[in-house]
């Protein structure tokens, strides 16, 4: 999704990479990958990115 130019399409994939990290038992992973996610959405001003914070609020509270 980075060379084609959708930085919506890269957060979506971040983010379901880290739905992949999480469910795997691997917090530190799913981690890095949400707040990739939440960085480009962050910039494109995006409402999706609460939901981001909130899988990392939930993270914190976990791992």
């Amino acid at each position: 999704m980075r060379e084609l130019g959708s930085p919506p399409g890269e957060a979506e994939v971040l983010e379901s990479l880290g739905e992949l990290a999480e469910r795997a038992g691997r917090p530190g992973e799913a981690r890095r990958k949400y707040e990739r996610a939440l960085a480009i959405l962050t910039r494109l001003d995006a409402p999706k990115a609460a939901r981001l914070r909130d899988r990392l609020d939930r993270l914190g509270q976990t791992g």
